[in-house]
């Protein structure tokens, strides 16, 4: 049981669920009729954290 919870295989979910937000993203575009400025922050800002998920992921995967 204590292998499951290992520091690797947390950082393999981390980058793991930020590559599944980013395809929430491309789902959550697709469903706009109308893209204003404030759907374009929201874009940016759900882009920038799930990538910023999926490299703490992957320093902590890298044991680093």
């Amino acid at each position: 049981m204590d292998k499951i919870f290992t520091l690797k295989n947390a950082g393999a979910f981390f980058v793991l669920y930020g590559l599944i937000s980013m395809f929430g993203i491309f789902g959550f575009v697709e469903g706009l009729t109308v893209i204003g400025s404030m759907e374009i922050v929201e874009i940016i800002l759900r882009a920038f954290l799930s990538g910023l998920l999926m490299y703490i992921g992957a320093i902590i995967y890298n044991g680093e």
